[in-house]
C-alpha cells in the first residue's frame, strides 16, 4: 500500500466521520459510499474495502453511536451517588441525553433497515449500551415474581427510549396546540422527579 493511496493515516476513521457529517447536515438519504468518499477526499471506490457497501458502513457508524451512548451513560454514573434509584435516573438521562445531542445518530442506529443487526460488534455495542440503565433496574429489582426481572428492564427502557425518540422527533409538543416543541431538559429534569 503506497503513502499516497490512504492520504488520512486512518481512512476508515475518515470515511466513518464522512458519514457522520452527512447524515447530521443531509439526512440518512444522503448517505452514499460515493457521498463519503467525496467528503472524505479518496477514490469512490475506497470505502469498499473497508466496508464492502452502504450497509456496512452503516453497521459501523451505529456501531460507533451505541459505543458513545454506553460512554455518556457511564460517565454520568462515575458522578451519580450510590443509591441505587439515583443511578437508574442517571442512566437514563444520559441515554436520553445522548440522543438529543445526536438525533440523527440516535435515528440511524434504532430505526435505518440498511443496519445489519447480525453484525457481531454492533450487537454487542448495543447490548453495553443498554446495560447502565439494564445493571441499575437489575439491582433495585428485587422482586423475583417478576419473571426474571425483565418487566422493570423493559419499563425502564420503554420509559427513556420513548421520551428519546418523542423528543428528537419533535413529537412532544403539544399534537392539536400547534406549539412550539417544548423546553427538553426542563421535560427531561421533570421526568425523573
Amino acid at each position: 500500500m503506497s503513502e499516497t493511496s490512504y492520504h488520512h493515516g486512518d481512512l476508515r476513521n475518515a470515511l466513518l466521520a464522512a458519514a457522520e457529517q452527512i447524515l447530521r447536515q443531509q439526512g440518512p438519504e444522503a448517505l452514499t459510499l460515493r457521498a463519503c468518499a467525496r467528503l472524505a477526499g479518496v477514490s469512490h471506490a475506497a470505502p469498499a474495502h473497508h466496508f464492502g457497501n452502504i450497509a456496512g458502513l452503516l453497521t459501523a457508524l451505529a456501531c460507533i453511536g451505541f459505543q458513545r451512548m454506553c460512554q455518556v451513560q457511564q460517565q454520568q454514573l462515575q458522578a451519580a451517588p450510590a443509591d441505587l434509584v439515583a443511578r437508574a435516573k442517571v442512566a437514563g438521562i444520559g441515554y436520553i441525553q445522548f440522543a438529543l445531542d445526536n438525533p440523527a445518530l440516535f435515528d440511524l442506529m434504532f430505526r435505518d433497515p440498511r443496519i445489519d443487526w447480525q453484525d457481531a460488534a454492533l450487537v454487542e455495542a448495543f447490548k453495553a449500551a443498554r446495560r447502565p440503565v439494564f445493571d441499575a433496574i437489575k439491582a433495585q429489582d428485587n422482586d423475583s415474581s417478576t419473571g426474571g426481572g425483565n418487566i422493570g428492564w423493559i419499563k425502564a427502557w420503554s420509559l427513556v427510549h420513548g421520551f428519546a425518540t418523542l423528543a428528537t422527533s419533535g413529537l412532544l409538543k403539544g399534537a392539536d396546540s400547534g406549539q412550539p416543541q417544548p423546553d427538553l431538559q426542563q421535560l427531561l429534569r421533570q421526568l425523573f422527579d
